[in-house]
This record gives structure tokens, C-alpha cells and sequence, in this order.
């Protein structure tokens, strides 16, 4: 059986019930010429097996007991050639041992990570017994339970071990652990991972600790921190608030200076992600989010929160933005800005190259596809939710759903869940009414582009859709609020055999009857909480469609960089879904019509902010650096015609001739069928004379047939795909990771004001810009390539101090 924690596929679970011995899986024959030692999948010897060792017997009063054991020595058995075994193939190896397969695979490996694992074989088999693969698991040595199992097939073994040091780094950070590669101490030969005590060396750790743990300065005074150093080491002073403030603004600038040294190395595409920010303060900021790739990784990294003292034009924005590129010296490195989808933002893009020519203006102006999704899910959720007390609605008049000033009636529930609401949206910067103003729009667009499809709900239909969510929202918060009412409820669904821990809405309809059993009594006054039949009927429907919605959302909210090419599809199934709830007319089991108009303000936020248009390239150019979606995707998932895709086409081929194109490649073309003898100067021939490009050519790529998708994903995904195949294409490779490592969202900079706002709270208003500006940056340079090392940053303060006493 494979380790506890290991996740299999069904083929693998079945293996796991399949006893393996020398004879292989039931009805097969044994293969001859096999070793016939075989262990139990999950139980084979680790990497490096363990000898025999001699027992020693127990104290015993008898006589013969304590007279020596003689064993007879073990024969070694001579084991098949490592080179040998990894050279065969799953089926060959199917009946060896398994610590001669694990010894053929990895004996020539020197990868670090495996030494991290204990390594085990799994072979799995298909559904009719056959042999189908032998898969290695890898079981963490220092935290089994914690530390979910690894799992890759024998055949993918060459494939690099980035998913294994991704998993051993989480397992170091859980337990608390530093390693040179953590990013913590630079990788080098010269930094140990242990640190001799001195002043310097604690100075700089108090400032990386309030830096990059969002921990105020005010902490290195607290008693009982005091205390616990003096406990650790007797006579040892930590620095005091003022001085880690004061290296804190003192490292800043020296940092700065390396991290301009970085860039000057790097020959690659950076990407920029913009938000805006007020913070507690008073102090309007922009934050400015770094992205690139060095070695098919994808880093990011708070460059910079410019303080901004104008207003906010697109102009001024422009301008502050590349004061502060060139500062750090990366305006020559510019491919991409990503920003939220705010008119000022799209002047910034038009503003942009005036201040860096190189940058290509609206063309390399990403739309944040996060903001876009958030605005989908409010068109949708706005037929199901509440409305403010005075606003233009849908009421049927004369047999025809219009649209109308008038009162809106609103219940208890669905007003005291605004209350709640309200209390949330309070410091969202404007973002909230900006969003709800565009869900209102197109919610009533969509009523009437509905009634003219014959499609009409009455306004008590709509009122009671809008009392769904308020309801299930309002009794979740009470049973949750309440003692009480949680114990009668648990004790309601101790029974049910999925009370896990879903959706609320999921939830509701799940606990149906339980639901409808605390709601019907009259002792809790929860009776106004209870849905209607058709109400629950709708919820179904409800529930369903937010389904559409979690692995988009999913995407967006994972620790990396939710990137264009893994984002845009979803972006297109969603509306595709979106279409068949709308459509679903004529299906056998269709949606509420509500669900349906719903629906269709849903797509009509897609199309407004449609990314596929002629004024940005970088979404197609995207796409069809993806081996294995390449031009045919737009045809395949897009619909486009021939002619799109031919413009598609000459739009990237131009772009490798502009920015990526060798001089010598036309000189390299060979056709590949020359003409013999004399040419007829009468004949006409339908086929064009096809044309040898280099491999490293970008016609070379479009003529090549897609990959598949498991290749890409066996890969480690598409920028370890292209780092792979640089050394056959470096020029193809350099294009497609420059666009394929373009942010889909302005997340990034988001995530970075919620640091933002642990770092400077409302009891820090004393907090100079300046400081807040440099606990910010180096709090997040820390993680990154950017950090030159802990010694390396005290030596910074060491030589800021004897500087300043040579000016004394």
C-alpha cells in the first residue's frame, strides 16, 4: 500500500488491493530471467537500502543462551547493471526488485532534493489487471504526516526535480527550517546556514523580521521579548526600536543599488503590475509590482510604493512610473504593465511612452482579468441578492417587464444583511461603487435584451430571487453567532453523511431538511429565514452556476503568478457556460428564467471588457506561443475564420521580425523542392513553394504541429517548457517566454496593500512615507533573488556607520 497521505488515481487504488508477488498481476505468466525478491508497493527500501546487521541476544541465566550466536555470512547478490535498468522500460523492470529499480533511476541523479525522500515504488495497473506504469512516491523523511506524499511516474523521472524543491521549501517554511536555497541566504558556497552571533548580524535580523513579518518596530522594546533574549543569550541587547528604524532607512537605499545591479544582468522581459492605495496615513500611494523569469521561474517582487501628491491622472501616473523605473534603472526592460480596468489607467498606458519610447503604449496594456471575473460574478449575483432602498428597477407594466425609477420595499433580512455589507465595503477606496455602479447597469441591460427574446419575470419574481442569498447569508450568521443555536443545529446533522465544509449557499441546500426544521420553529424567531419552494428551487440553480465560478477563482487567490495563458481560457469557458445557462431553453431539465437573464449580464461584462481586440496583441500573441494551443486554438475554441487567424498570424510574425529576429535568417532560407532543368514559363501551379526556415525561426514553430498538453504540464508548465527548449531555439524561446510570463491580474499589487495595511495601522500614523516605503520593499526583496544574504546586508550597515564617522 502506498504511504499514508499518498493521492492515486483509480488505477493506482486499485493496485493498491492487488497483491504484488515474483509471478506479476493475476493471469499473467512470470517473465523469466528476474530477480524473484519482490516487496509490497509503499514498503520497498529507500534510496539507499539499509545492510543486515547482527543481533545481539538477550541476558539470559541459561548457560547455552549465553553462548555466541555463529551466523553464517550473507551472500551478496549481484544486482543487474544500474545503467542497464534505466535504460528499460516500466514493463521490463515490471518483476525486479524494488530497490534495483529505484537504484537504476536514481543512482545517477545529483539532485540534493531526493536526499529529502524515502523512495518507494508503486506499480499500477489498468482495468482489466494489465500492467500500465510503475510510479515512485516520495515520502518526507523529517514530516511524514505534514509533508503530503510525491508522486511522479518512472518514465517522467528526467523531467527535473521543481516540484520536489517546491514541496521541500513549504515543508522547511511549516517547520520553521532555513536552508541556503530558501532564499533566506544566498546560495553560496562561501554563506554557511549558521550564524555566529554579532551585532551587525542582529541588527540586520530585527530589521528583516519587522520588514518582512509585518511586525511593528515598537516590538524590540516589549518586556518579555527582552527577557527571552537574555534567556537565550546572557547579556545580549537587541536593537532598540529606533535603531532597527533607523537601519531600516538606512539599508533601503544601499539595497536599492543591488538590486539595480540585478536588472542590469538580466536581458529578459519585466512586467509591471499598478494599483492604487490610501493608506492610514492619509498618504495616497501606487504600488509598483515587478514580475520576470530567470531560468524558467517566474519571481515577483514590491519594486517600489510611489507617494502620490497630484492627482491621480493618467498623465501624472505615467510620468511618477517611470521616475521610478529609471531610478532602478529597468525602463529598457519594460514589456508589460497589468492594471485594473479604471480610465486613468488607460491614459497611463497612452502617456507611458512618451517618458520610455521603448514601451509600446496600449498594445502592452493588460487588462486585470481578476477585476473583470469580480465583475462578472456582481452582474450575475445581482439578480439574487439585495438592492439599495431607492434605485431604477424592472417591474412588469402592461404585461411587459420596463425598467423604472421606484421604491424598493425591503424586508428585514435583506436590510440587515446591507448593514453587514456596508460595515465590510467601508475601506475599499471607491473600488465597491465603482463595481456595483457597473453590475446595476448591466443588470437591467439584461432584463431587456431577455424581454426581447421573449424571456420576462415579474417584479414578484425578481423581489423573490433577491430575498435567496440575504436568507441563507442572515441564518448562517445567526446559528454561527449563537451557542445556542449552533449546538441544535450540529446536533441536527451529526447524522448527515456530507456535512463538510462547502459554500454557504452549497451548505444550505445540502442541510435542506435540517435547514427547514430549525426555520419552522417559533421558539428562535428564525421563521423569517425560510425559502419558499420555489426558492429553494432556484437555489439549486444558484448553487450550480457558482460552481462555474470556483476554479477561475481558485486561480487567482493560489500563492504564484496567475499568468494570461493559464487565465484566458477559463475566462472563455466561463463565458461559453454563461451561454448555455441562457440558452437552455430547450433543454430537458432548463434554468429558471431568472438564472437565465442573470446569465446574459454575466456575458454582457465579457463582451464590454473584451481583451481580444486589435488594440492589445499581447493576449494573441500569447496564446500562440502555448505549443499546444498555438493558431489553431483561436479556430478550435474561438470560432475565428481563416482570415482572423491569418491576421493573427502576420501580427506575431511581424513582432518576431521587429524584436526578435536574427539578421542572418533570411539568408539561412532553403526551398525545399528546387526547380530541374528549365522552367516552363506557361505553367501555373495552385502550391505555393514550401520554404526551409531554421529551427529557430518563428515559421519553423507556426508550420509544427501542436504538442500535447501532457507535455506541457509534465513539464512543470509552459515557461519550463520553453527554458527546456532554448538550447535548440533560443530566439522562439526568448519570444515565447517574454509573452507567456505576462501577469493576467493586478492581484499582485492588491496582495501588497494588505501587507500594507499590516505594516502601517491606524496606531502607526507617525510612520515618515519614507520608512513605510522601505519596510515594504525589502520585507518583500527578502524572498526573492534580489536578497544578496544576511552577511552580505550587515556588511551594507557596517560600512554605512564607518562612512558616516569618516564625515564626522
Amino acid at each position: 500500500m502506498p504511504p499514508k497521505g499518498a493521492k492515486g488515481s483509480k488505477s493506482s487504488q486499485k493496485a493498491s488491493k492487488i497483491p504484488i508477488s515474483s509471478a506479476g498481476p493475476p493471469g499473467k505468466a512470470k517473465k523469466p530471467g528476474k530477480s524473484t525478491a519482490q516487496s509490497t508497493p509503499g514498503s520497498s527500501p529507500a534510496l539507499t537500502p539499509q545492510p543486515s546487521v547482527p543481533v545481539t541476544p538477550e541476558a539470559s541465566d541459561n548457560e547455552e543462551d549465553r553462548l555466541p550466536v555463529i551466523q553464517s555470512p550473507v551472500k551478496p547478490r549481484k544486482r543487474q547493471a544500474t545503467k542497464e535498468i534505466q535504460k528499460m522500460s516500466d514493463f521490463e523492470v515490471w518483476d525486479y526488485n524494488d530497490g534495483d529499480i529505484i537504484a537504476g533511476t536514481f543512482a545517477h541523479l545529483k539532485s540534493a532534493a531526493y536526499a529529502h525522500f524515502d523512495i518507494t515504488v508503486e506499480r499500477t495497473f489498468d482495468e482489466e489487471g494489465d500492467p500500465k506504469e510503475i510510479i515512485y512516491l516520495f515520502t518526507c523523511k523529517v514530516d511524514p504526516e505534514g509533508h503530503p506524499v510525491q508522486r511522479r511516474a518512472r518514465a517522467k523521472t528526467s523531467l527535473g526535480t521543481s516540484n520536489l524543491v517546491n514541496s521541500i521549501q513549504a515543508c522547511d517554511k511549516r517547520l520553521g527550517v532555513v536552508r541556503e536555497s530558501s532564499g533566506l541566504i544566498k546560495s553560496t558556497s562561501s554563506e554557511s546556514t549558521s550564524f555566529p552571533y554579532s551585532r551587525a548580524l542582529h541588527r540586520v535580523v530585527a530589521v528583516l523580521r519587522c520588514s518582512d513579518s509585518q511586525r511593528p518596530f515598537n516590538m524590540q522594546g516589549d518586556f518579555w521579548y527582552l527577557v527571552e533574549v537574555e534567556m537565550l543569550r546572557a547579556g545580549a541587547v537587541p536593537p532598540s526600536p529606533q535603531m532597527v528604524s533607523r537601519d531600516t532607512r538606512r539599508l533601503y537605499p544601499l539595497m536599492s543599488g543591488g538590486v539595480r545591479k540585478y536588472f542590469q544582468d538580466l536581458d529578459q522581459a519585466l512586467h509591471i503590475v499598478l494599483d492604487g492605495w490610501t493608506a492610514p496615513i492619509i498618504a495616497s500611494y501606487l504600488g509598483l509590482v515587478v514580475v520576470w523569469y530567470d531560468k524558467g521561474e517566474i519571481h515577483r517582487t514590491i519594486l517600489e510604493f510611489i507617494r502620490l501628491k497630484q492627482s491621480h491622472t493618467g498623465e501624472y501616473l505615467a510620468e511618477e512610473v517611470a521616475a521610478c523605473l529609471k531610478r532602478f534603472g529597468l525602463q529598457h526592460l519594460l514589456f508589460s504593465v497589468t492594471m485594473d480596468n479604471a480610465a486613468n489607467c488607460d491614459k497611463l498606458a497612452v502617456h507611458l511612452p512618451t517618458y520610455i519610447p521603448t514601451f509600446r503604449g496600449p498594445k502592452m496594456r493588460v487588462r486585470c482579468i481578476a477585476h473583470i471575473l469580480n465583475l462578472i460574478a456582481k452582474a450575475f449575483m445581482s439578480f439574487f441578492f439585495k438592492k439599495s432602498a431607492k434605485k431604477t428597477n424592472a417591474i412588469l407594466k402592461d404585461g411587459a417587464l420596463v425598467v423604472e425609477e421606484r421604491e424598493t420595499e425591503l424586508d428585514d433580512v435583506v436590510a440587515e444583511e446591507m448593514d453587514e455589507d456596508d460595515d465590510v465595503l467601508v475601506d475599499d477606496d471607491g473600488h465597491g461603487a465603482f463595481n456595483h455602479a457597473t453590475a446595476r447597469s448591466l443588470h437591467d441591460q439584461a432584463i431587456l435584451l431577455m424581454q426581447n427574446e421573449g424571456v420576462t419575470v415579474s417584479a414578484h419574481e425578481l423581489q423573490m430571487a433577491q430575498q435567496i442569498m440575504p436568507r441563507v447569508a442572515g441564518l448562517a450568521r445567526r446559528i454561527n453567532d449563537s451557542p445556542k443555536l449552533r449546538e441544535r443545529f450540529e446536533d441536527l446533522v451529526i447524522s448527515h453523511p456530507d456535512h463538510g465544509d462547502q459554500a454557504c449557499l452549497r451548505a444550505h441546500i445540502d442541510f435542506r431538511d435540517e435547514v427547514e426544521m430549525i426555520t419552522r420553529s417559533t421558539a428562535d424567531k428564525l421563521g423569517r429565514y425560510r425559502l419558499t419552494d420555489e426558492q429553494w428551487e432556484l437555489a439549486e440553480d444558484l448553487a450550480e452556476a457558482l460552481e462555474l465560478f470556483e476554479e477561475p477563482t481558485r486561480q487567482f487567490s493560489q500563492k504564484g503568478v496567475p499568468l494570461i495563458v493559464d487565465v484566458l481560457p477559463m475566462l472563455l469557458e466561463l463565458k461559453l457556460s454563461m451561454q448555455a445557462i441562457r440558452d437552455s431553453d430547450t433543454d430537458d431539465d432548463p434554468a429558471h428564467d431568472i438564472t437565465r437573464i442573470a446569465a446574459q449580464a454575466a456575458i454582457l461584462v465579457i463582451d464590454k471588457y473584451t481583451i481580444f481586440t486589435e488594440d492589445c496583441e499581447i493576449y494573441y500573441i500569447s496564446i500562440v506561443m502555448c505549443p499546444d494551443r498555438k493558431l489553431q486554438w483561436f479556430k478550435s475554441a474561438l470560432g475565428f475564420t481563416t482570415q482572423h487567424v491569418k491576421k493573427i498570424k502576420d501580427m506575431v510574425v511581424e513582432r518576431w521580425k521587429a524584436s526578435y529576429a536574427s539578421g542572418d535568417d533570411e539568408s539561412q532560407l532553403v526551398d525545399s523542392e528546387p526547380v530541374k532543368g528549365k522552367k516552363n514559363r506557361f505553367k501555373v501551379t495552385l502550391k505555393a513553394a514550401k520554404t526551409n526556415y531554421p529551427v529557430d525561426h518563428i515559421l519553423t514553430y507556426l508550420d509544427e504541429p501542436a504538442i500535447p498538453s501532457t507535455d506541457i504540464q509534465a513539464a512543470g508548465g509552459y515557461m519550463k517548457w520553453w527554458y527546456t527548449s532554448s538550447s535548440a531555439r533560443k530566439s522562439v524561446a526568448k519570444m515565447a517566454m517574454d509573452y507567456c510570463s505576462a501577469p493576467a491580474s493586478s492581484v499582485d499589487a492588491e496582495r501588497a496593500f494588505s501587507v500594507g495595511r499590516r505594516q502601517i495601522n491606524f496606531m502607526q500614523q507617525n510612520m515618515s512615507s519614507f520608512t513605510f516605503r522601505a519596510k515594504m520593499a525589502m520585507g518583500s526583496w527578502s524572498n526573492t533573488p534580489l536578497f544578496p544574504g544576511v552577511k552580505a546586508v550587515a556588511e551594507m550597515i557596517g560600512e554605512s556607520e564607518s562612512d558616516e564617522e569618516d564625515g564626522s
